[in-house]
């Protein structure tokens, strides 16, 4: 185990070392004054000390957490050491009273500290006992006819007080060093109080001193009463203290639960990340504690600093936020700026511990190329050092707009290799070696966590006695629901985009519009242009069986008139819609519809019916209107599939979607990404040596090995990439928001796979096939599919004569290999 705390920064080792080692050499000196070359009856003296330290009063540290100071009386004694005997008698006299506070104080605590502790003491002692004696003019021993009483109490008072101050002081500035806290708070709310102490105890020395040569019984019988009377007037005084920690920690509670609150409504806005501030919180406590923080202050800094690091992003736009493709410089800055923003935020709040300096710099860099000031190494305060380290650990595990979360493996790598240019190596070698535990209290304090006052917008039950007036008074309900609808309109164009199937895209659409609005029944209708009908094709909710029954002419009715007119209704009776049907007439009182339009013409309309009156807001209007169309496109290509199954859009050998289906695909995305400023990257991919497999094994197999390529493919794919079969043995990759930088990141591990992994086995051969890729991307390499197809075929064909130029003077031409274990 090392000497010193990891956290213990460089400036305190050196102060601490230079301390011990001179508070040695004075006590080893004083040892061999005092034994060789002074009268031994200063003996009875070490039996006093000894005794009164037996009698401490524990005085806790106002808001410090568990830290105190322990008061004995034994001042009384080495005072009555520096003028009866000589400084050194003093200082063996101070460090038996500080071993004896030592054995009793917390035995978790390290020895340095102790060692610092006797050291100080030994130095402030002789140093203080030879600035007597040359006060008074003379050496020691003090004869008691040389120095008058008034000039004896005078200046021995004084020394008293230098005696605590070099004290106090090496204490004070030890922790300063440590917590990084001003040296004279520490002196001010903690240790000044204390100095009655010292001069009490040098008054009760000159006591003993004037009345020792002629009756040394009562010299000391006479301070007995000084003696009691501090003791017991620091016990007096310890009630007082201990109701001021009370009113304290009930004060911490309350900023506590403060922050908890506002933390929890900042966390309302992303619901994919709800939780992380606790789990970060956990962490960063669990983390200063193996460092071996042990200042209370500096702890409660950091409970609160990790709850409220991110509040300068309140300053961020969501757009920004939530960009899937790569900032712009303006909103890199942006982004950048919220460290400062919550800092300057926080400032305003007077907490009693450090919370500003560990949010201010959480993104400054152990290598000084962090911001918002470029602080470098010890430079950033420990706690913000911490901060960073579990930040960044929980964002890679977290999934981003831009990227999917990164494996529990991946992202302790990344910290691993960040150690000593993101991050202070001293603590990343401590997160390291206490991940499992760390994460494991995470886990458990989420588990436990008990929000109250957060809720979903709709259940997925009915919600027919669930009132409306409830739902909008819900505590951060409009901060969820406002920061949460560029999410819910992702989540649901990426939902229903993936499937070509009706009724799967019709599923996919009820449930995600029950997240964010909430309906009783849910009924998806759609234009029959024969007959002039809107028809339900999928039914949500309650009464689904009677609701399927349901036929509606178009222009009748509520949703007849919104498939007619193109316009939506809110919080109309839903009763024209049904007019024969008694039993949904009496239970449906408001109605949202919203008609799903392809360019000008109606495909068909959203209708969500509620129990309640007035059930739907202006929010949901708006909800539904931005998922409108990316539900109406889909719809449309799903009615394509389904009318036209010889021309469908999955390849029917490996089930991807076939060239067919991306030149329906592929003009919207990009005119998504040019609308919404992000890259889209395309593969094009090809089999190295297939015809081989064909040749020698036939095209059964061919086909075999083809589809074993999809699933391949598939799963080193993101779930909003789209994967196809171009044709024969070429597959074909859309990627958005990957710039080719990411791109062709993920070409290499495609390739690293293929030309690891075996996909067939034929004869007890493993077949083992290459594959060359290039890559193109939007809008860099071209704005037009086809330009974007032609790079990324020129580049394929590169990439194919660079592998085979890399292989063996005499290459395989059979691809397959015993598989080795």
């Amino acid at each position: 185990m090392a000497f010193f705390d990891a956290s213990t920064p460089s400036k305190a080792r050196i102060v601490f070392t230079a301390v011990m080692i001179a508070g040695l050499c004075v006590f080893v000196y004083s040892f061999l004054v005092s034994f060789f070359n002074t009268d031994p009856q200063w003996l009875f003296l070490v039996a006093i000390t000894a005794a009164a330290g037996l009698f401490p009063v524990r005085l806790p540290l106002v808001g410090r957490g568990r830290e105190s100071v322990t008061i004995t009386v034994s001042d009384i004694f080495i005072y009555a050491g520096i003028l009866l005997y000589s400084p050194e008698v003093a200082v063996l006299l101070s460090v038996l009273d500080g071993f004896l506070a030592a054995v009793r104080a917390d035995k978790s605590r390290r020895a340095y500290r102790a060692l610092f502790n006797l050291s100080q003491l030994s130095l402030s002692t002789w140093v203080v006992g030879h600035i007597f004696y040359r006060l008074v003019g003379t050496s020691p021993p003090l004869d008691v006819g040389f120095v008058g009483g008034v000039s004896l109490f005078l200046n021995i008072g004084l020394c008293a007080l230098l005696h605590f101050f070099f004290n106090s002081g090496a204490v004070a500035l030890a922790l300063s060093l440590v917590t990084g806290q001003r040296l004279r708070e520490i002196l001010s709310e903690n240790l000044l109080w204390a100095s009655l102490s010292s001069i009490a105890g040098a008054a009760g020395a000159a006591v003993i001193f004037l009345n020792f040569e002629s009756t040394p019984f009562f010299a000391f019988a006479v301070t007995l009463p000084i003696v009691l009377v501090i003791y017991y007037g620091y016990k007096m005084n310890l009630s007082r203290i201990k109701m001021a920690q009370t009113h304290l920690d009930e004060l911490d509670e309350l900023y506590h639960s403060t922050i908890t609150s506002l933390a929890m409504a900042i966390d309302a806005k992303d619901q994919g990340t709800h939780g992380n501030v606790q789990r970060v919180k956990v962490m960063v406590l669990g983390l200063a504690h193996e460092l071996g923080v042990e200042d209370g202050s500096v702890l409660k800094g950091l409970r609160a600093a990790a709850l409220l690091h991110d509040i300068g992003k309140l300053a961020v736009p969501e757009y920004i936020l939530n960009k899937p493709g790569k900032l712009t410089e303006g909103e890199a800055a942006k982004v950048r700026s919220h460290p400062a923003v919550g800092a300057d935020i926080l400032a305003t709040v007077p907490f009693p511990y450090p919370v500003e300096p560990f949010v201010r710099y959480h993104h400054e860099r152990w290598d000084g190329q962090g911001y918002p000031e470029g602080l470098k190494g010890e430079e950033i305060p420990l706690g913000a050092r911490i901060l960073a380290l579990v930040d960044c650990y929980f964002g890679l595990r977290s999934d981003r707009p831009f990227r999917p979360k990164l494996s529990r493996e991946l992202a302790l790598n990344l910290i691993k290799h960040e150690a000593g240019t993101s991050f202070d190596p001293t603590i990343v070698d401590s997160f390291l070696a206490n991940v499992d535990r760390l994460e494991q209290e995470a886990e458990q304090v989420e588990q436990e966590q008990f929000y109250p006052t957060i809720r979903p917008i709709a259940s997925e039950e009915a919600t027919a006695d669930l009132a409306p007036d409830r739902l909008q008074g819900t505590v951060f309900h409009d901060i969820a629901s406002t920061y949460k609808e560029m999410q819910a309109v992702y989540e649901v164009s990426q939902s229903i985009g993936r499937s070509l199937s009706m009724s799967e895209t019709l599923s996919h659409l009820s449930a995600r519009i029950k997240r964010f609005v909430p309906y009783a029944s849910c009924v998806i209708y759609l234009i029959n242009s024969e007959d002039d009908r809107v028809i339900p094709h999928h039914v949500a909710g309650m009464y689904k069986t009677i609701l399927e029954g349901v036929e509606i002419k178009l222009g009748k009715g509520v949703t007849g008139w919104v498939a007619a007119h193109k316009k939506p209704l809110c919080n109309v009776s839903p009763e024209p819609d049904f007019p024969n049907l008694e039993a949904l007439r009496s239970v449906f009182n408001s109605c949202l519809a919203v008609p799903l339009m392809v360019g000008s013409s109606v495909v068909g309309v959203i209708s969500l019916y509620s129990n309640n009156r007035n059930a739907y807001t202006d929010e949901h209007i708006r909800l539904m209107e931005a998922i409108a169309p990316h539900s109406a496109a889909a719809i449309s290509n799903a009615i394509v599939y389904e009318e036209t199954q010889e021309d469908a859009f999955t390849d029917p050998l490996t089930g991807l979607p076939n060239i067919r289906y991306f030149n329906t695909y592929v003009d919207e995305e990009l005119k998504r990404a040019k609308r919404l400023g992000y890259p889209v990257s395309m593969l094009m991919m090809d089999l190295e040596r297939f015809k081989v497999v064909n040749d020698r094994y036939g095209h059964r197999n061919g086909d075999m090995l083809l589809v074993e390529v999809g699933k391949l493919l598939r799963g080193q794919l993101r779930k909003s990439d789209i994967c196809l079969r171009y044709g024969g043995d070429e597959f074909l990759a859309l990627l958005p928001s990957v710039d080719k930088g990411t791109a062709r990141q993920t070409i290499g591990r495609i390739q690293a796979i293929f030309d690891e992994i075996p996909l067939l086995n034929i004869d007890g051969n493993e077949v083992l096939v290459g594959i060359s890729i290039g890559v193109s991307t939007f809008p860099a390499d071209g704005l037009d599919p086809d330009m974007l197809i032609a790079v990324a075929d020129r580049a394929m064909y590169r990439n194919k004569l660079e592998r085979s130029e890399a292989e063996e003077t005499s290459p395989r031409i059979v691809p397959f290999k015993r598989h080795k274990e």
